[in-house]
């Protein structure tokens, strides 16, 4: 991770805002992405939002990491997960 990475900006500020726009209220998503489960908050948006298989394929995926906390995932194992996680979630979006 160089110094302009962090998971805080690049990953649970964006997180946030999914959530956000999901539940449609403001909270500090980002500090419950980053102390919290942010695999299962993912996870959450994917089963409400995704084809069920794409939300089922990413919880069997990354199984290993839920319950874990943002400390606890290395940032590179975390972007990827992200990245997945936005791209199930755009396609979702885009079949709408």
């Amino acid at each position: 991770m160089n110094a302009a990475e962090n998971f805080h900006g690049h990953i649970a500020l964006p997180l946030e805002e999914h959530f956000e726009a999901y539940l449609s209220s403001k909270h500090h998503w980002a500090d419950e992405a980053e102390s919290g489960d942010f695999v299962a908050m993912m996870s959450l948006l994917l089963h409400e939002k995704a084809e069920p298989e794409n939300a089922a394929a990413f919880d069997k995926k990354y199984h290993p990491y839920l319950g874990k906390s943002a400390s606890e995932i290395p940032y590179s194992d975390a972007k990827k997960l992200f990245a997945e996680f936005q791209s199930l979630l755009s396609g979702a979006e885009a079949a709408r």
